[in-house]
């Protein structure tokens, strides 16, 4: 059987550690989508339900704390830029 790549690991190539991304969740209680704003410190892979997927590590900015996320549910809004 041919290795598959985890999933989401080609969108994550699109992301670059410090890029400023958004994701949003539903909140049952105000029956609406709560947005949130981080910064990107790691990628990573992790084996969820006996498949691998592509792991963002997100210091958010609204609550000051560090969360993982699936990277498919993370936004750009601006990317890190190179100090070279």
């Amino acid at each position: 059987m041919e290795a598959k790549e985890p999933f989401g690991s080609q969108y994550a190539k699109t992301f670059d550690i410090g890029d400023i991304v958004t994701w949003s969740h539903w909140c049952s209680n105000s029956n609406s989508y709560v947005h949130h704003t981080g910064i990107l410190t790691s990628l990573d892979i992790k084996v969820i339900g006996s498949r691998p997927v592509s792991i963002a590590k997100i210091t958010s900015i609204n609550e000051s704390r560090e969360i993982e996320l699936f990277t498919m549910n993370l936004k750009v809004i601006s990317k890190a830029k190179s100090t070279d």
